[in-house]
């Protein structure tokens, strides 16, 4: 089996390219750290969006639960204010009924009282 020898120069050109490829590899070892570092920061973000999501979809249900609830009590004080109009201009138009009849007999009963008064000195 015979050696072959390797030219000074051939041996410092592949001692170059093994260094400029360990370079290389040591390169890509660290841009792949940082991508899992970058994948790793997303994700957080990721499960912190959709927890911070979560949440304002919660506060926006209870803020709907609240608003509902107030409309409701609303509509239900706005039909009993209109029950109590109701009746009360029923009322008011009794009262007016029965003062126009008693002003109609007032204005009877007064003339004639007034000449009877009369009458009598």
């Amino acid at each position: 089996m015979q050696h072959e020898t390797i030219s000074p120069a051939r041996f410092e050109a592949m001692e170059r390219s093994i260094t400029a490829m360990s370079d290389q590899v040591g390169r890509v070892a660290s841009y792949m750290e940082r991508l899992v570092l970058v994948e790793e920061r997303n994700s957080t973000l990721a499960i912190s969006f959709r927890e911070q999501r979560e949440e304002t979809n919660r506060q926006l249900e209870s803020i709907n639960n609240v608003f509902t609830k107030a409309m409701d009590k609303l509509s239900l004080d706005q039909k009993e204010d209109r029950d109590k109009h109701e009746k009360l201009s029923t009322n008011v138009t009794r009262i007016m009924a029965v003062l126009g009849v008693v002003s109609s007999i007032v204005m009877v009963i007064v003339p004639i009282f007034i000449v009877n008064l009369v009458n009598r000195l």
